[in-house]
């Protein structure tokens, strides 16, 4: 019974870490490819226009 307690925590204690580990890759992939995208960044043209890049995943109109 102590045997079987021991593995079922060694168990609990690696599905946990693995699902914290899947969080911060799965936010830091969010990150990385809004950052890639250009995400709020803007510029201005040669006819001084400025231009607002769009974000992938992340609606920043509708968050202003």
């Amino acid at each position: 019974m102590r045997l079987l307690l021991e593995i079922l925590g060694r168990v609990l204690v690696w599905l946990t870490q693995a699902a914290l580990c899947a969080v911060f890759v799965v936010f830091f992939a969010y990150l990385l490819v809004e950052w890639a995208s250009g995400c709020g960044e803007s510029y201005v043209d040669s006819k001084g226009e400025t231009h607002v890049n769009e974000c992938m995943y992340t609606n920043l109109q509708r968050l202003r």
